[in-house]
């Protein structure tokens, strides 16, 4: 049986944007008792080596026969969807004529959401999988390999504003946006993947605007305050255990 402080730090231990918006829902004892789910049963596969295949194809570091080749050597689920996203994300990236910046590889703006109840600082890694240029205006882009779409507007939302507030205010991003390229299954039972893409400002209500679904910059604020009492919340539940 895993120690009290194993599962404490879990709550703790912030992820990567994606999965920090996936964490949130309105109500507080909802996020609450999802982070105590997590800190209970953490994931025990990742997508991180079919992303890290993307952002060296996007880099023009590889070329595809050589990604299908190490994906060959992988195992289990992450040779799977390595199998089912590379090679679109490979036709996807030459379509659109894209090519990542090195400059900005593995570069990380991290988002500081506040401190918990020991002092330490709580930030959001944001770490685009690559950046490229179009039309002038550079580009941070995220991936999602997930084979649904889970992300609700409200989690959507949530991951925009973290996004716009770590990089598209800063000056070499002003005027820019971000795209989440993700690939979902084309249907509930299909095999095949397909890219489907949104722009982070398109879910941002940043004119606070009437009637507007997504969150505006103070319905925000007021999430991240909800989301760090709901952190507190599922350390004391796992230490009343």
């Amino acid at each position: 049986m895993e120690e009290k402080q194993t599962k404490i730090d879990r709550v703790r231990r912030i992820p990567a944007v994606v999965n920090w918006a996936r964490q949130n829902n309105k109500r507080t004892d909802q996020t609450r008792d999802n982070l105590k789910r997590l800190a209970d049963n953490p994931f025990m596969t990742s997508l991180r080596s079919t992303y890290r295949l993307c952002t060296q194809l996007a880099l023009r570091e590889i070329e595809i026969e050589k990604a299908l080749e190490k994906i060959g050597a992988y195992k289990g689920f992450s040779k799977s969807a390595g199998k089912a996203i590379v090679p679109v994300f490979k036709k996807y990236i030459d379509q659109k004529n894209i090519r990542a910046i090195p400059e900005f590889k593995s570069q990380n703006w991290p988002y500081l959401l506040g401190r918990d109840s020991t002092d330490t600082p709580i930030s959001i890694p944001v770490r685009p999988d690559f950046v490229y240029e179009n039309n002038g205006k550079l580009v941070p882009t995220f991936l999602i390999g997930w084979a649904d779409r889970p992300l609700s507007t409200f989690q959507k939302s949530l991951m925009s504003w973290v996004i716009y507030d770590s990089i598209l205010t800063l000056e070499d991003f002003l005027d820019s946006d971000g795209l989440i390229l993700t690939f979902p299954k084309k249907t509930k039972y299909a095999r095949e993947r397909e890219p489907v893409t949104w722009w982070v400002k398109s879910y941002l209500n940043i004119d606070r605007r009437a009637f507007d679904i997504n969150l505006d910059k103070e319905q925000f604020d007021l999430q991240v305050q909800l989301y760090m009492r709901a952190v507190e919340q599922a350390v004391q539940m796992i230490r009343d255990e």
